[in-house]
Parts: C-alpha cells; structure tokens; sequence
C-alpha cells in the first residue's frame, strides 16, 4: 500500500486529493486500486502513515518516547551570549586567562540561582550542555577550584576594570554617577566587617562599605569594598586619583547624593586636580535655608522654572516640582489634622477632670466631705499628657507650630500661623549646586544629569533584591570578599543590559497580557533542554522545546538569534 494524489485544475487553482491505494496481479500486469480517500486526514498524519508504509525505523508509538533528561537552558544561554555582547568574556580571558571560564560560572551562577560554591558545582556537573558551552571539565572541577579563582581575581581587579573600561570605551563620557551602601554579613568572622551603621537598619550585622562609580547611563565602571568605618567623603579623592591613572580620564563630572558630603574634599584638593574634576550635588534643607537667609537665592519662582544663581565660584540652580509642592502641604495638612484630633482628645479629658475637680470642690464647701474625693490634678497625670503631646508634636512633626502649656491651672494651646506659613515656602524646591561650566552644561542639563543618579541607586536596589541578592555576605577572607562584589558588578552589567532592552517594551506596547520584568526571567526559564531516548535507550536524541510567540519576542529584544534554540 501507498498513498497517491490525484490532481485536478479548476478555474486557475488546482488541488490535490490523497487516497490509499494498493497494488496488485491481476495475471497479465499489474494494476492499482483505491482503497480510501484521505481528504479528511490532516496533513501531518498522512505524513506519518506515509513514513509507516515506507517502514522506516524512526517510526514508534509514544509509549516508546521518554524524556530522559530536562534542563533550565533558555536563562543561561541568553546570559551567556550577552556575556559575549558586553565583552565580559573577552575581558576576563585577556587579563585572567587560566581559568577565567570558572570565574564566567560564577557570574551566571550568581544570576541564575545565587548559592554556596558548592552549589554551583553540583549543579554544574548536572548540567553538562553548558558545562561544554564554558568548556569546564565537570569530572575534576571542585569547590576549591572556585576560591581559587576568586583570589585570583582579587589581586588582578585593577587590570581586569581597566581592561573593562577599554572594552566599553565607547559608552563612556566625563559624567560619572558616584554612590555608596552597606552591606550586612551573617557570619561574625569577616576580616573586613565591623558592626556600624548599616543603611539597611539591620540591627547586630556586621557589614562592609561598597561604592560603585558607573557612568551616565548606569553602566557600572568601577567598584569597591572599604572597611566598615570608611565615611563617604573620604573615598572620593582616593577614586578620582584611580579614574585618571587607570582609565587615563583627563576631565571629570562626578554627580553624588545630597547627604555626601563629597565637596568639602573637592575644596582643599589641588588647583590642578580642581580644574580637571567638577561636580553636580543636591543642597540639603538647612544648606537651602543658609542659601536663602543671606539673600543669595530667591525661592519665589513660577511652576516648572529653573532659576540659577551664582554663589562665588559655584552655580546654583534652583528648581521648583509643582507636584511634589502639592503632595506635600496635602501630607502636611493631613499631619496637622491627625495632631489636632490627638490635642483635642487630650485637652477634654483634661477638661472634665478638670470640671470634676470644681464640683468636689464646691461639695466639700456643703460638708458632703468624703476623703475619695478629687480636687486637683496630680503631677503624674500632668507629666503623662506632656509626654504625650510631645510625642505627638514628633510623629506629626509640629515641633514649631503648637507651642502647648499644661499645668494644674490651665492647659493653653499657642498656634504660630507664620512659622506653619514658612514651611510653605520650601515646598517642592529642591537646590542643584554644581562647578560645572555653562558652555559644558547649561542649567536644564544639569538637572537632567542629576536626575540619572537614580540609575546608579537602581544597581544597588537590584544588588539588594531577587535580581542578584548580593546580601547577604557569608565569605570570610578579606580576598574572595572584594571577589565576590567585584564578579557582582559584572552581573549587574548583565540584567541592565537586559532591563534596557526589555523595559520599554514592557512599558509602552499594548498586550493583552500584562508581563513584569519577573515574567520575562521565568519565560526563559521555562526554554528547556531535554534528553530523549527511543524504544528503550536504543538510541538517544537531544531536543530544545519549541519558542513560543513571546520567548520569540524577548529574543528579538535582546538581540539574540533564535538559531542557538533550533
């Protein structure tokens, strides 16, 4: 038997139409017959059948398939080819060329799951399709191997940024975003850990302080780990001195967070070193109100303006949000009514133990004397209301505005109008302080530069968070610490990378499904690779299972060909 099609033309189409037939003796010659029309049959079936009747050995039943083995393949795979667009691999095998494949393991183990060294070797050695993609020999490969590589690259950081910064000369500019942050430690042995304050309020941590300089678009540049004590402002002079010897950067705009006190270093550096480094920072309140009492600025200004002044050799820019001024004296407002409705309650029962205290008095003028009798009040229960009004007046913040005098005689509430008046005044004002010149930058740039320092505080949120989940530290020596942030920067370069491309997508294209940045991480996740073996291990076939319509998508995003999944 075998299957045939009869072909017939109609008008300026023509179509085909299958049948099962056979072929038999009929004593002179052979001759066919038609045993069914298959019209009604899908295509890939008669494909099927067509295989079936050639008897060819590839043919079996789905009992006869098994899945052998599935791995997550899609994440890495996407990983590691970004690795290659950014050149991390190129960087790493220039300036660390022994084993630099291992310290590429750590960097996608630190993406893709996040646990101990161990970890990562146990499942390296169950993963071997991209064991053979880093070229790692998963038969030898311990634990040991992977502290080995973190001392290594602890000595060799310097090389390895400066060979990173070549590698990604060409998204450089002079602005540079500069942060610092803490991080915690679970274990208490760390060389370079103390317990300090820690700006994650983890109270009995131990923690290290890191910095991360990247440039103006959030691609970090440079990081490093300072012991425990180091204050923000003595870390600059040491970096801008690395900037220019390491990456030969001959001018400078550094742009840092208000509560840095940075400047004050900048002031007493060289007059040689200050012509070459300028800086772009945020006034703090008292700053503005210093500013503002000696008649250098003026804060009266229409909605959405930009008025810049000159303070000696500084230019300062005053800028007003609309916005943020309403959703303030909203809050506000909302404050003084919650405080008020605190002060009310207080002052009637003040009131009616008060009016109790007369009419016992005037009882006892009528001898109806009784010794249970009230008639005054009692220091404790003076000293309880001003404690709680000056609680109040802290988490309402109204410390300035009610000035309230409690005594056995009165209770008096003073309220200043013009002290709530002023507060009114800074609202929405925020102050830009910069040494930057107006041919290099006028003064609508340099808000827009000062505005990008969120990308670099953005790193340290994916730091902290799923993304990479940097904390907390359980390393105990001083080298694979300073390891271990630095193959952090990397990855951090690796889900920017991908958060740029994958945002505005998400943000701005109508879908009906409406997908997070989490979504896109598990969609690759669920790209599989799978082990498949034919009747009974006869003989075994690696498969990838097919993209659907959004994998495709994200694909197309980042850049990345959809052959490596064929």
């Amino acid at each position: 038997m075998y299957i045939v099609y009869n072909k017939r033309k109609k008008w300026w189409k023509e179509y085909s139409y299958p049948f099962l037939v056979e072929s038999y003796w009929d004593g002179k010659k052979s001759r066919r017959r038609t045993i069914t029309k298959l019209s009604w049959v899908p295509d890939d079936l008669i494909n099927s059948m067509k295989l079936l009747l050639q008897k060819k050995d590839d043919i079996t039943s789905i009992s006869d398939i098994s899945v052998e083995k599935s791995i997550d393949y899609g994440e890495c795979m996407v990983i590691l080819e970004i690795m290659k667009k950014l050149k991390i691999d190129k960087t790493l095998k220039s300036t660390y060329k022994e084993n630099y494949n291992l310290a590429l393991l750590i960097i996608l183990w630190k993406i893709v799951t996040r646990w101990s060294k161990l970890k990562i070797v146990n499942w390296i050695k169950q993963n071997e399709v991209i064991a053979n993609k880093l070229e790692i020999d998963i038969w030898n490969i311990t634990e040991k191997d992977l502290y080995s590589v973190m001392f290594d690259l602890n000595s060799l950081q310097e090389k390895i940024e400066k060979k990173w910064y070549l590698n990604n000369k060409s998204k450089l500019t002079t602005v540079y975003l500069y942060d610092i942050t803490s991080f915690y430690f679970e274990w208490t042995q760390n060389e370079l850990s103390a317990y300090w304050y820690d700006r994650d309020k983890k109270k009995w941590k131990k923690i290290i302080t890191t910095w991360l300089i990247t440039d103006e678009n959030g691609f970090p540049l440079k990081i490093k780990v300072f012991k425990w004590n180091t204050l923000d402002h003595k870390t600059v002079k040491e970096q801008i001195e690395e900037l220019k010897r390491e990456f030969w950067v001959e001018k400078i705009i550094f742009v840092w967070d208000r509560w840095m006190k940075i400047k004050y270093n900048l002031e007493n550096m060289d007059e040689i070193d200050k012509e070459s480094v300028s800086y772009i920072s945020w006034l703090t309140t008292e700053e503005i109100k210093k500013l503002d009492k000696d008649g250098i600025i003026q804060l009266t200004m229409e909605d959405k303006q930009l008025i810049e002044f000159e303070n000696k050799d500084k230019r300062v820019i005053v800028c007003r949000n609309p916005k943020i001024a309403e959703d303030k004296r909203t809050k506000r407002e909302s404050m003084k009514k919650k405080f008020e409705d605190e002060l009310i309650n207080i002052q009637s029962k003040y009131e009616k133990i008060k009016d109790r205290c007369e009419s016992n008095k005037e009882r006892i003028k009528k001898w109806e004397w009784s010794k249970k009798l009230k008639t005054k009040f009692t220091d404790k229960e003076i000293d309880n209301w001003k404690y709680k009004i000056r609680k109040y007046k802290e988490k309402y913040k109204m410390q300035k505005i009610y000035d309230i005098t409690i005594t056995k005689e009165e209770f008096k509430v003073w309220y200043n109008l013009l002290e709530y008046q002023k507060l009114w005044r800074y609202d929405g004002i925020y102050v830009l302080e910069t040494t930057v010149e107006k041919d290099t930058l006028t003064k609508e740039e340099v808000r827009k530069t000062y505005k990008k320092l969120q990308k670099v505080e953005h790193a340290f949120q994916d730091m902290k968070t799923w993304n990479l989940n940097l904390r907390p530290i359980f390393h105990r020596k001083e080298e694979t610490t300073r390891a271990h942030v630095l193959l952090w920067m990397f990855s951090y370069a690796i889900i920017n990378y991908m958060e740029t491309k994958i945002y505005p997508w998400l943000t701005t294209e109508k879908k009906k499904d409406k997908l997070s940045f989490d979504d896109i991480i598990r969609e690759l996740k669920n790209i599989k690779y799978c082990l498949l073996s034919f009747k009974n291990k006869t003989y075994t076939k690696d498969k990838i299972t097919r993209l659907t319509n959004i994998q495709k998508k994200i694909l197309d995003l980042l850049w990345i060909s959809q052959d490596l999944f064929i």
